[in-house]
């Protein structure tokens, strides 16, 4: 168990912000989003992970904790999860390539300027990512995970504020 958590109950999420810091100024090659299917039709309940593939080949896959509200970030690319056998249904989970995509299309060939997470506050320290935000030279892209456990991404369509009190961090070029 991480010291910052064993002290206070908060886990420790610095991997996440080291994990988004390690793209600034990474250029997008690529961008793909992992989903579920039932029954041979897309899942419409939620996004699965987004990840971003850059120039250099290397990762920034976005995710939820399963906690309902807490997002990571790592420098790997997005694991396809083992589909659980559902007895006459054929569910599985499926990488998208969304390149080709309207809304997603712009995103590449633009470099990661900036970025910033969301955090909640608790007892009066930081406690867990809530959302992000990263900023590419003309556009940007929010993620954030719903009270549902679903993850929720979009180009150029910012999120509400959470309730209750938050903190914003924002992260550039050192």
């Amino acid at each position: 168990m991480i010291q910052n958590q064993k002290m206070t109950g908060i886990p420790d999420h610095t991997a996440t912000v080291k994990a988004i810091a390690n793209c600034i100024g990474k250029t997008v090659s690529g961008i793909a989003r992992v989903q579920f299917y039932y029954d041979n039709r897309e899942d419409t309940d939620g996004m699965g992970d987004l990840e971003f593939t850059f120039d250099d080949n290397s990762y920034l896959t976005l995710s939820g904790l399963g906690d309902a509200e807490s997002i990571k970030a790592s420098n790997k690319n997005a694991d396809i999860p083992d589909s659980l056998p559902i007895t006459g249904q054929n569910s599985y989970w499926k990488k998208i390539d969304m390149k080709d995509d309207i809304d997603w299309e712009k995103i590449m060939g633009q470099t990661l300027q900036s970025a910033e997470i969301e955090w909640d506050i608790f007892h009066g320290q930081k406690g867990n990512p809530l959302s992000c935000v990263l900023h590419f030279n003309t556009d940007f892209v929010t993620f954030n995970l719903t009270s549902a456990d679903a993850n929720e991404f979009f180009v150029n369509k910012a999120f509400s504020v959470a309730n209750g009190e938050t903190r914003i961090e924002k992260i550039k070029i050192a």
